[in-house]
């Protein structure tokens, strides 16, 4: 189990990700996929550390949900 200061994606998010993925699933097994991570946090460090939990937390379920290759789904903290 996760810590529990892990973000993790909640069943409102996971219905989210499955509807905006659904027009794309038959292009993106030939694509890279790309998870951008937003935080609004004090200070920059702890910003940069939040944005990148939360996509992690997407890329993650993404992937187990989709069957999706993990060298072909990449993630990028914004902030």
């Amino acid at each position: 189990t996760a810590p529990p200061d892990t973000p993790r994606v909640s069943p409102g998010g996971r219905a989210r990700l499955d509807s905006a993925m659904a027009p794309y699933l038959d292009r993106v097994g030939d694509g890279v996929l790309m998870i951008e991570g937003y935080a609004q946090v004090d200070g920059l460090d702890r910003q940069f550390l939040v944005s990148r939990a939360r996509a992690v937390a997407v890329r993650d379920y993404l992937i187990e949900r989709f069957h999706l290759s993990p060298g072909s789904t990449g993630l990028m903290p914004l902030g």
